[in-house]
């Protein structure tokens, strides 16, 4: 059996994705939730670190950087829906739910830059 590696960390500026997921969420610098953001963020960039699988330290693309914001945004927001409904509902009066996994909405566009497939 051949032994494969873990991912590697990409180098992320954890900072960026903060402020672009406080941008995002209305949120000012020195909210009360920053620093639940920022952790959300640290998870968000080992989840995407996790797809796209490489072998070696990358540096983050765009569509890598965009996802794990995304990505930040929908943990943090997990809070707010607590048995996985959001606050919301649709035209037919049915509760709209939240993807199982965070990673879901950013997941197609980090797929080109995925590095090994398959299984080991």
């Amino acid at each position: 059996m051949t032994d494969i590696a873990p991912p590697a960390a990409a180098t992320w500026d954890v900072e960026d994705i903060v402020t672009q997921a406080l941008a995002v969420l209305r949120l000012g610098p020195g909210d009360v939730d920053e620093g639940r953001v920022e952790t959300m963020a640290v998870v968000a960039c080992g989840q995407v670190d996790s797809l796209v699988d490489s072998p070696e330290s990358i540096d983050p693309t765009p569509a890598m950087i965009d996802s794990a914001v995304q990505t930040t945004i929908a943990l943090y927001r997990r809070k707010d829906a607590p048995f996985g409904t959001a606050d919301a509902w649709s035209s037919d009066a049915v509760a709209v739910g939240i993807p199982t996994g965070p990673l879901a909405g950013g997941r197609a566009e980090v797929l080109p830059d995925k590095r090994r497939w398959g299984v080991g």
